[in-house]
């Protein structure tokens, strides 16, 4: 095997490693109102997703401007955005951001 067929091949398969790669993120990625863990908004897909946390438990949600933007009966509303310091663990901020909720 010449070393021009050698460098097609590792190309050709390092490609497929990173096709291989993204297709499983998206598989991974949850859908809005599926259970997610606390910390872990990543892991939620769509426009500003993020992982909520409710007393009935954590779940996906798409940041929204109106109810239209939303799953049928679910509403859109302010929930509170806190941000921690990671050295500290203190709040630093809190805002209020608009995304779809659980009727």
């Amino acid at each position: 095997m010449t070393t021009k067929t050698k460098l097609i091949l590792i190309v050709t398969f390092g490609g497929l490693l990173a096709v291989a790669g993204v297709l499983a993120a998206r598989a991974e990625a949850k859908a809005v109102g599926d259970a997610c863990e606390m910390y872990r908004s990543s892991e939620c897909s769509g426009e500003g997703g993020a992982c909520l946390a409710t007393a009935s438990g954590n779940y996906c949600s798409v940041s929204c401007k109106t109810k239209s933007d939303c799953p049928a009966k679910w509403q859109c509303a302010n929930v509170s955005s806190d941000t921690y310091s990671a050295k500290s663990g203190e709040k630093t901020s809190s805002e209020a951001v608009r995304m779809c909720v659980r009727p």
